[in-house]
């Protein structure tokens, strides 16, 4: 894959911030898009930013492959902390950042960014649509890969996914992509039978 497909990309879509507060500093509403606000003087996106440091290596001549984020159940909040941790790289780093919805099952990224969630990864995985029709950019140099549509064969195109090149084509094109893994048990512990 050439270096162009981060250019292809759809048009850019602004993240919403929060409101103003009584001091003038932007302050988080209570919706999930609301990544990068300000509170006592000091954005959340240095909370992300502190995560995404923490991890990378040593040296500085390596290359971060990919960070993933995951939980151990659902609703933990694993898909906004993957947004903040891609927005700080994409506003600290100069290669290009691509958020990674790999949860296909029960994808929720279309919704803490307020993006469509189709196209995305199910239909570019069942051929139906080229890598950069379902790459969308949400802001300089971060751009977005939604789940999609699995259409019940969530486990077969994830098995697809991991098997597949996406992440060789991402970084073969310069990206550091950010996957939101889906999370390690099935179901929360107290809905077990």
């Amino acid at each position: 894959m050439n270096s162009s497909l981060i250019a292809r990309a759809a048009a850019p879509i602004a993240m919403r911030r929060g409101r103003k507060g009584r001091r003038g500093n932007e302050i988080a509403s209570n919706h999930e898009r609301d990544i990068i606000v300000q509170r006592r003087g000091e954005s959340v996106l240095e909370h992300f930013r502190r995560i995404y440091l923490a991890l990378q290596p040593v040296d500085p001549s390596e290359v971060m492959p990919v960070i993933g984020v995951t939980s151990s159940v659902g609703r933990e909040g694993r898909s906004t902390i993957a947004a903040g941790i891609a927005a700080a790289m994409a506003a600290d780093l100069e290669a290009p950042i691509v958020l990674v919805e790999a949860d296909l099952e029960s994808p929720g990224m279309h919704r803490v960014l307020g993006i469509g969630e189709q196209p995305g990864i199910c239909e570019y995985l069942r051929g139906e649509v080229e890598l950069a029709t379902v790459l969308r950019q949400i802001a300089d140099r971060f751009y977005v890969l939604p789940s999609g549509d699995a259409h019940g064969e969530a486990a077969r195109l994830a098995r697809q996914l991991v098997s597949g090149d996406l992440l060789m084509r991402l970084q073969s094109s310069g990206a550091v992509p950010v996957l939101d893994l889906p999370p390690v048990l099935p179901s929360a512990p107290d809905r077990l039978p």
